[in-house]
């Protein structure tokens, strides 16, 4: 509690010139140099006794900003506190007639009045207090009259508040004139603004929690919550698989299993076996596979390996590359074969400089072709044509300096 007084200082007794030292006319009836006797008693700001002697003839109370006349019986107000002039034993006297408290606020309330601020929760009241000598003070006590709460409201002492949108209770307390509020918590805020009860779970089927409500007190008596949050399975494309279920991405080649682990509070996939994924499919480690072209045969291999702890990298190795023939056969390194033009046909794989490998498919030899596809050897005879006479195979050099088949058919008469 704290209280307003405000105090001025002024002296007991003052003999001036004029009512407050300035220089007057002098009245009809008044000598030049009389003497007019003015004495002020000041208790405090709140109450203030203004005696003025001054001549009869004068008739009227002089107020304290000492140019306002106050007519006898009439009052005048001064600050929070109104002065009554008054005639008395043929003596004129200006005193407070009705006091009042000045708020720090700068308005005026009336004695005994009580003022209650809902914002704040704090009350000022105005009060007279008598003093040893009989005068009396004006003051200004301040002080709170209930609890203000988070939520704005004031709750008064002793009495509690129950708030469902925080799950929580509100008691007001007042020790030693100290205001204190205790907050005890009697159920759970969830994050979607319910309130969860103790012991009573929630189940979210796309995180795979169970979500359940705890509260714990403390020594002094106040009550705080706990949400424990258990996992019952592993999420997995928007809903939740049970523990153990194995499943496998197409996309990543991965094959995974769902693991729990210390009572529920944590959960993964563990990756069980990892392939290489192959265009719109996948393969499995050490697996082989031909991708072959019009000319070319290529065996590759799904190469995985462990990195880490749950990790795993792959990669496809290209495993043999060769030459393809006309009919599909794959010929290798340093293989020969003869192709549907009777032309013999070589195979060279290289190595090349980014550690991959390159095919060639080199012709090397040749022989003659018969009119029915058939392959002639050198010095046989064939029908080169559909009616034609017998032809012989030659051997001959071609341009390249290997060597070909040449046809040679007789002349036919003339």
């Amino acid at each position: 509690m704290e209280s307003v007084q405000n105090q001025a200082k002024r002296p007991e007794h003052l003999t001036l010139e004029g009512p407050f030292g300035e220089n007057r006319a002098p009245r009809p009836g008044q000598s030049v140099g009389q003497n007019i006797q003015t004495t002020w008693e000041v208790r405090n700001r709140e109450i203030e006794t203004y005696l003025l002697t001054q001549q009869q003839d004068l008739g009227q109370c002089t107020a304290l900003d000492g140019t306002t006349c106050v007519s006898p019986g009439t009052t005048q107000p001064e600050e929070c506190d109104i002065y009554k002039c008054e005639l008395v034993n043929g003596n004129l006297t200006y005193e407070v007639d009705q006091s009042k408290c000045q708020h720090p606020n700068g308005t005026c309330l009336k004695e005994n009045h009580i003022e209650k601020d809902t914002v704040s929760c704090i009350q000022t009241t105005c009060k007279r207090e008598t003093n040893d000598d009989g005068s009396f003070t004006m003051r200004v006590l301040i002080k709170p009259f209930a609890c203000r709460l988070h939520s704005g409201f004031c709750l008064a002492p002793n009495k509690r508040d129950v708030d469902f949108e925080q799950c929580k209770k509100s008691f007001c307390k007042v020790t030693d004139g100290k205001y204190t509020v205790t907050y005890n918590y009697f159920a759970c805020l969830m994050e979607n603004g319910t309130c969860l009860d103790k012991g009573d779970t929630i189940t979210d089927e796309v995180s795979c929690l169970k979500k359940e409500c705890k509260l714990y007190k403390y020594s002094n008596n106040t009550v705080a919550t706990g949400i424990i949050e258990r996992f019952y399975g592993c999420p997995y494309e928007e809903r939740c698989e049970d523990i153990g279920t194995i499943k496998q991405d197409t996309q990543s080649c991965t094959t995974k299993k769902c693991r729990m682990f210390n009572n529920g509070l944590f959960m993964n996939w563990k990756i069980i076996d990892q392939g290489c994924s192959v265009g719109d499919g996948c393969r499995n480690h050490a697996e082989r596979w031909n991708e072959d072209t019009e000319s070319m045969c290529v065996v590759k291999s799904c190469n995985v390996k462990a990195e880490g702890k749950n990790g795993y990298t792959w990669n496809t190795d290209i495993i043999s590359h060769g030459c393809r023939s006309f009919n599909g056969t794959c010929y290798y390194n340093g293989d020969t074969w003869m192709d549907d033009g009777c032309f013999t046909k070589n195979c060279t794989v290289s190595e090349t400089e980014d550690g991959g490998s390159s095919m060639k498919t080199d012709i090397v030899g040749g022989i003659c072709k018969a009119v029915d596809g058939s392959c002639v050897e050198y010095g046989k005879e064939f029908l080169a044509q559909e009616g034609g006479p017998p032809c012989v195979c030659v051997e001959a050099t071609s341009t390249d300096g290997y060597s070909i088949g040449q046809t040679s058919c007789p002349v036919p008469a003339l």
